[in-house]
């Protein structure tokens, strides 16, 4: 599972998992969640044309559909952390941050970074959520986020349940 960006170029249509009822449109540069393929259909989550977040699927996906959207060639920029080079990300509006359990660990304030590595997952039940391993504070340091004995990453809520474009999501790269 990943947070995606249609590069595409095309309007993809999506319809309800299993069925020929369809559902919405994920559009170029929109944002969503992919969570997998099933050996016949792309599985994922997105916002539908009244605002709500939703599961649907699609047979025949376009190539550069499945863009992780936060992955190095979509960054803001890069810090080295502890010997380590992230990815950074900025934050359009708070955020909650979140522990591999699911329990919230702090929040981002507006304004601020997210750094995160390679090519980051989802959350698998937070599904809006991607893998963040720092956050910037107002102070201006790096915090690393923590979800216990050597797990040094939680997930970053991405707003896209409230802006699924990049002019909207609020923690956004360059797109």
């Amino acid at each position: 599972m990943s947070i995606c960006i249609n590069r595409s170029g095309r309007q993809v249509p999506v319809y309800r998992a299993f069925s020929t009822t369809r559902i919405g449109t994920i559009f170029p540069n929109e944002l969503f969640s992919y969570s997998g393929y099933d050996g016949r259909y792309s599985h994922f989550f997105f916002r539908n044309a009244s605002g709500q977040w939703v599961s649907g699927a699609n047979e025949n996906v376009p190539r550069n559909f499945l863009s992780n959207a936060y992955s190095a060639g979509f960054r803001r920029s890069t810090v080295t952390l502890g010997g380590t080079l992230y990815n950074v990300f900025d934050v359009r509006r708070t955020a909650n941050v979140y522990r591999v359990d699911g329990s919230r660990w702090g929040s981002v304030a507006a304004g601020q970074k997210i750094a995160t590595t390679g090519s980051p997952p989802s959350g698998n039940s937070l599904t809006w959520t991607t893998r963040v391993n720092y956050v910037r504070s107002t102070s201006g340091s790096w915090v690393r986020v923590s979800s216990g004995t050597n797990t040094h990453y939680g997930f970053v809520d991405t707003g896209i349940r409230s802006g699924s474009m990049p002019s909207s999501i609020g923690i956004y790269g360059n797109w």
